[in-house]
């Protein structure tokens, strides 16, 4: 295991948090299996899922960004294409990549999801939680706030 899920993870609004639990089990799942040596299917088939769960969690924040007026959205949307471009590479790359390589890239994405979460996504959470009037691409019933 990489990432121990904390309470500075949490944003404060539910649905992202729920999203950001999804996303440090899928790159915990990653480093886990890089180390206990998994085929290579299989960690092909965790790092897609990580990759497809990275953009419809990013596309859900930006619904949320864009349905609330968040101020700070264009710098936010960058911090996200940094990661999109690092899994792009990775993707791109995935036959020629070896396990060490694997691992040095599931340690910048797991620097790079803590710093994001515990600076730009604690703002939006707190952003949401004080001003949102619209929970855009929230499932019914799931627009609540965690404590």
């Amino acid at each position: 295991m990489l990432i121990t899920w904390q309470e500075s993870l949490l944003v404060g609004f539910e649905p992202i948090d729920r999203e950001h639990g999804v996303l440090v089990s899928l790159i915990n799942q990653l480093y886990d299996e890089v180390k206990e040596g998994a085929d290579r299917k299989t960690i092909d088939e965790t790092v897609f899922a990580l990759a497809d769960q990275v953009a419809a969690h990013f596309n859900h924040e930006d619904e949320l960004m864009r349905a609330n007026a968040y101020p700070d959205r264009s710098n936010h949307l960058l911090e996200h294409r940094k990661l999109i471009d690092q899994l792009d590479t990775l993707l791109d790359g995935m036959d020629l990549l070896t396990d060490q390589t694997l691992v040095d890239a599931i340690r910048f994405m797991d620097q790079w999801f803590t710093d994001h979460v515990i600076n730009s996504d604690a703002r939006l959470g707190g952003f949401l939680q004080k001003d949102a009037v619209s929970h855009a691409g929230v499932p019914a019933g799931a627009a609540g706030r965690t404590q």
